[in-house]
């Protein structure tokens, strides 16, 4: 019960849909296996475990405001956009000095 406790509503409704399946007598693999998968990585997540960050999302964090406010009309997801382009254009060594301070930050 303690791990039906930390499952979402998604993945509690699958296992209800499969324990009605299994009740009829008629297994269905597929959603079997569907359960299995998204209620074993609930268990071996911690939910007390620090999320680990990318230097994608310390680059993020860094441009986002500055891209706000030259786009103060734009959409969030303009904003991405553009964020993500300007992510691959840079060098891999600035990518690899982002990355190194994400795994310090952690």
């Amino acid at each position: 019960m303690e791990l039906y406790s930390k499952v979402g509503s998604q993945e509690k409704r699958a296992i209800k849909r499969l324990l009605r399946v299994m009740a009829s007598g008629k297994v269905d693999r597929a959603e079997l296996g569907k359960v299995c998968r998204s209620v074993s990585r609930l268990a071996s997540d911690s939910v007390d475990a620090p999320k680990r960050k990318s230097g994608y999302i310390v680059y993020y964090q860094q441009e986002f405001e500055a891209q706000k406010k030259a786009m103060p009309s734009a959409s969030l997801g303009d904003i991405a956009r553009v964020i993500g382009k300007q992510w691959r254009e840079l060098l891999p060594s600035e990518k690899d000095k982002l990355n190194k301070l994400a795994k310090e930050a952690v």
